[in-house]
């Protein structure tokens, strides 16, 4: 039998005081157009690090990652390690410039909860994105509040009002919603299926009163919050997006830090995008009317330049934006132990006459009894401390004298 000791983000708490971090933490407060390049990081550590920054500095934090999978990684990690936070992934909306049936409807609605989240969500950010997602534009702040649907508890206000508001924007009526642009009226009901949440809401009127808001399961009907007001949003990637465009980075809050993994590739990947976009729109010239490529999408020198207004921190080979010196970590990658556990074994044994506190992730407790079980066998009494949470990659911080392993990796 065996207890959780400790949770990720008591884990982070470790990171507060190493001294790399605090040593990255003075630069970016001394200054605020802060150009910076962090060196040694392995494996999950550098979230380990992105989070203990975001948790220190308090500020919006952009993640960018030049691949999708890798990026959805990273998130997974800081959802672990900052579960309270507003930890968000803004991923492309489109798989083929130009082609409209290519949209996917999840990505719609996961771009508009972050917008909306920054337009009226008062908690800094941590964003995750990654450069397809980046060289779509986006609604502008102004015309997303001007054509966001406010309403809330105790407000006058009738039913058909609203369906004139969601008739407007294209909301489509059912009878029951399942998915973002719906609604359904029955009776003194209204259920709205908004893009700026995941859940539908369900809005009872009492005469021209708003009497109750809740959001509510689709597929059982039962609530899940009391709400005292919510923000409809209809589809900014349709109809509002037709009326002006910037950038993601022109709409994010100007106080933010971006953090970027590979900066190069980042940016030849933005390039490569808006190659495609120019040659599928050359392809439609003539067969149908479209907005020019450098309306809907932004190119590697526009971002470039609108990246220089941000603290940058750069992380990976061949800096773009970082002149000074690195911040230097001393990370160790995981060790490829193939299920091997007599070398499982042997590595944290001398982990331990090291000094090293071995930790263990793993999201499945099962799992953790087996690993505990198959010491038993083998006779071996093997000091670790797991921990109930998952990481995409393990690595080991001598400086902070801990070694942190994945149970996938093992």
């Amino acid at each position: 039998m065996f207890l959780y000791v400790l949770t990720s983000p008591e884990i982070l708490q470790l990171y507060h005081n190493h001294p790399a971090l605090k040593q990255l933490l003075s630069r970016i407060q001394e200054n605020a157009a802060s150009r910076l390049l962090v060196k040694g990081m392995a494996g999950s550590q550098s979230s380990f690090v992105a989070a203990g920054l975001f948790q220190e500095l308090a500020k919006p934090l952009l993640v960018i990652i030049p691949d999708r999978e890798e990026a959805a990684y990273f998130l997974n990690d800081l959802q672990c390690l900052l579960p309270d936070a507003n930890v968000m992934f803004f991923p492309a909306s489109y798989k083929k410039p130009y082609e409209p049936e290519s949209a996917d409807g999840n990505n719609k609605l996961l771009r508009a909860e972050v917008l909306n989240s920054i337009n009226s969500d008062k908690r800094p950010p941590i964003i995750v994105s990654y450069p397809e997602a980046l060289f779509e534009r986006v609604v502008t702040h102004g015309n997303l509040k001007k054509n966001t649907f406010k309403l809330k508890r105790g407000e006058r206000l009738s039913i058909e009002f609203v369906h004139d508001f969601l008739h407007e924007y294209d909301f489509d009526r059912v009878d029951f919603v399942v998915e973002p642009g719906q609604f359904a009226i029955r009776g003194g009901i209204l259920d709205v299926f908004s893009y700026s949440d995941d859940e539908p809401y369900r809005i009872e009127f009492f005469g021209e009163e708003v009497d109750s808001i809740r959001a509510f399961n689709p597929v059982d009907q039962l609530s899940t919050r009391n709400l005292e007001f919510i923000h409809i949003v209809p589809d900014i990637q349709g109809k509002i997006l037709r009326e002006s465009r910037e950038s993601f980075l022109e709409f994010i809050p100007e106080n933010s830090l971006i953090w970027i993994r590979e900066t190069e590739l980042m940016l030849q990947r933005i390039a490569t995008e808006f190659e495609r976009a120019e040659t599928a729109f050359k392809a439609l010239e003539g067969s149908t009317a479209q907005l020019e490529p450098s309306e809907l999408y932004c190119s590697r020198e526009e971002l470039s330049k609108q990246m220089l207004a941000f603290s940058i921190l750069e992380n990976g080979s061949g800096p773009v934006f970082s002149k000074g010196e690195a911040i230097q970590f001393s990370g160790i990658p995981q060790p490829s132990f193939n299920k091997n556990f007599d070398l499982i074994t042997k590595q944290l044994t001398a982990n331990t006459k090291a000094g090293m506190e071995n930790y263990i992730f793993s999201d499945n407790a099962r799992q953790i009894e087996r690993i505990y079980a198959i010491f038993e066998d083998i006779g071996k009494e093997i000091h670790f401390v797991p921990i109930n949470h998952s990481l995409h990659e393990g690595f080991s911080d001598p400086e902070l004298k801990i070694v942190c392993y994945t149970d996938h990796q093992l």
